[in-house]
């Protein structure tokens, strides 16, 4: 903006001076045309003045293209800041959405964490009671346990096969969570470093 200033100002005094030597031309055609005396040109429009104001009307012609190169530099480097503001934009948005995920993984494995814990009751209390069964099984005079239809090993009661596998589906699913919720936590550092990282550029850029 500053160099733009001063190519303008160069302008204006270039024109001037132009105006100035068109009035002295305009004055001297009049003087031949009717037949006056031919007026000597002002000593400020002499040949020295003349070269001066050549280099002057150069010297603007470079400002006014260093006028432009610096717009345009300004003009990539707002180009550039922008690509670089968009970018932490759309970081930003990964890392809402990554915290989103995380939230969403850390409630699941809360919810498998409860799940597990119920199951693995329900399996408790399920022995307990097999236990106890298996002790009213056991005849009066402490002959053993009753095996009228079958072995003392068909006595004992395995868990039911719906609970078993809901355990095991549940501590499984349980698992899975966790894993989830690390990936999502290795993830969400990638994000926070990749935004460091673009914060870094438009410092630099600014």
């Amino acid at each position: 903006a500053e160099r733009a200033e001063r190519a303008d100002r160069l302008m204006m005094m270039t024109m001037g001076s132009m105006s100035g030597t068109m009035r002295h031309a305009g004055a001297l055609a009049a003087n031949i045309a009717g037949g006056g005396p031919v007026q000597p040109p002002p000593p400020h429009e002499s040949p020295s003045v003349m070269h001066a104001l050549e280099e002057a009307r150069a010297a603007a012609a470079a400002a006014m293209t260093a006028a432009d190169q610096a717009r345009h530099q300004a003009a990539r480097e707002r180009h550039e800041r922008q690509a670089v503001e968009d970018e932490l934009t759309d970081a930003r948005d990964a890392l809402a959405e990554e915290q989103r995920r995380r939230e969403r993984a850390e409630h699941a494995a809360a919810v498998s964490f409860d799940d597990a814990e119920y199951a693995r009751e329900l399996l408790h209390e399920h022995a307990v009671a097999s236990a106890s069964a298996k002790v009213r099984s056991v005849r009066p005079n402490g002959e053993g346990p009753n095996v009228g239809e079958g072995s003392g090993a068909s006595a004992r009661r395995d868990p039911p096969p719906g609970v078993a596998s809901a355990a095991q589906a549940t501590l499984q699913a349980a698992a899975e969570a966790a894993s989830l919720l690390e990936e999502l936590k290795g993830g969400l550092r990638a994000t926070l470093e990749q935004q460091r990282h673009l914060q870094q550029a438009q410092r630099e850029a600014a």
